[in-house]
């Protein structure tokens, strides 16, 4: 798989301060994307959550994790397998009621909500199948208009209703300025920006104990160096690291 810089989107919580609408709207719009991509190929990813989002080097988000998937969900064919102890289930999957790519739009409702608030979807009660089933969410006074539609849509617990709207859902005005084409194209303005870190201002003096730490195997000795013979299993790999490419220099 690629490799993803900006690690999972946990990096970039900061749970003392909730996440800025434009933030939000750009990240749940390429969830969408990535929804939309996986559901059109009849995958059902069934665990969207914050781990699950990768971020990558240009701050670009990517669904991961795939271990729960179900495939060749199309149409009338739906998946009827009870998962307990889910967090960001559906109320489909606890009434243990055939379901579909639906429920993975409930995921993205109770992610986008605890980004954008900062608390927990149902009072501080985080993964109570009782209160997914029946209790309905309650939204700070003040909250953009159009961002609580959207939100309420998503969290429909109605699968009918809520995939009748995830069928226009790019119209829905919360998403206004968004260029969709730009957005599915990798060309569209990305959520997060990535620092960028490494060994590349890295020179023999300013080498710091810890630094070489890096180049230590699991027993703390200094790792051998790759022979020219395995070092052409990696010729034509896409990425090669910041700190692997220092190192080389300072031999």
């Amino acid at each position: 798989m690629d490799y993803m810089r900006g690690g999972h989107l946990f990096n970039m919580l900061d749970y003392s301060v909730p996440f800025e609408l434009p933030t939000l709207r750009l990240l749940a719009a390429e969830l969408v994307c990535g929804l939309q991509y996986l559901h059109s190929r009849g995958i059902v990813h069934r665990d969207i959550k914050i781990d699950n989002i990768l971020v990558d080097s240009t701050g670009h988000v990517k669904i991961a994790d795939y271990g729960i998937a179900v495939t060749n969900v199309y149409g009338f064919n739906m998946v009827t397998e009870y998962l307990k102890f889910m967090l960001n289930g559906a109320p489909e999957m606890f009434f243990k009621i055939p379901y579909d790519g639906a429920v993975d739009y409930f995921a993205l409702g109770v992610l986008l909500f605890e980004l954008i608030f900062a608390y927990p979807l149902y009072n501080g009660r985080y993964g109570d199948t009782k209160t997914i089933m029946y209790e309905v969410p309650r939204y700070p006074d003040g909250t953009d208009p159009d961002l609580k539609d959207f939100l309420e849509k998503l969290l429909c617990k109605d699968p009918c209703r809520r995939n009748d709207f995830i069928a226009d859902i790019q119209d829905h005005p919360f998403f206004n300025g968004i260029n969709w084409k730009e957005l599915e194209a990798g060309k569209a303005p990305p959520p997060f920006f990535v620092q960028r870190k490494g060994f590349r201002n890295l020179t023999r003096e300013t080498i710091e104990p810890e630094d070489l730490m890096n180049n230590m195997n699991d027993w703390g000795n200094p790792m051998d160096p790759i022979s020219a013979e395995k070092q052409k299993l990696f010729d034509g790999f896409s990425f090669v690291s910041d700190e692997w490419k220092a190192m080389q220099k300072l031999k």
